[in-house]
């Protein structure tokens, strides 16, 4: 079960530690690069996630943000006092599909991924600048390792950008993207 009501829109950042930026051998973006997800591509905590045979896919830890008030051309401070609280989201990019164009999305739209949760903090109770960490583990084995203070643009930094564009509603959900590879 999701920890929030089904969101109106799931944005994802892409490139957002600088860690996993520079690993990739890119510079530090000035814009993010954000993709849309579907809202009913988003799965439970323990939800078992099957994909077809065959195909390369490949985990991604972040920190999921919710939107807890209406966001449109917020700027900093209202974008920060809008959110609700934050989550754990586990992405799926399924590599085969991500690479056969320069758009991410076919990648990582696929249906029943990423789970979030299984919690929602508040921001009084969690806060990304003062530094989470975030890992992810794949059968036991660290794969990710990184902490939220490394974010090019912080969570209130997105939230405001993507509210330049598209209204944000509560319940919305945005995911960071993700840290580096563990050491």
């Amino acid at each position: 079960m999701l920890p929030l009501p089904a969101p109106g829109k799931v944005i994802c950042r892409g490139l957002d530690y600088a860690d996993h930026i520079r690993e990739t051998g890119r510079e530090l973006p000035t814009y993010p690069a954000l993709f849309p997800k579907y809202a009913d591509t988003l799965t439970g905590p323990a939800a078992d996630l099957v994909l077809p045979a065959g195909l390369r896919a490949d985990w991604e830890a972040g920190l999921a943000v919710v939107v807890g008030a209406t966001l449109r051309g917020a700027d900093r401070a209202r974008a920060l006092a809008g959110i609700a609280g934050y989550t754990v989201a586990h992405d799926l990019s399924v590599r085969d599909w991500q690479y056969r164009t320069p758009e991410w999305f076919q990648g990582t739209a696929w249906d029943a991924t990423p789970p979030l949760g299984p919690v929602l903090v508040t921001p009084d109770e969690a806060d990304p600048a003062a530094g989470l960490d975030v890992v992810c583990r794949v059968k036991g084995e660290e794969t990710q390792s990184g902490n939220t203070r490394t974010l090019v643009v912080d969570a209130p930094q997105l939230l405001a950008c993507i509210s330049t564009f598209t209204v944000l509603r509560p319940g919305d959900v945005v995911l960071t993207g993700t840290p580096g590879r563990a050491t």
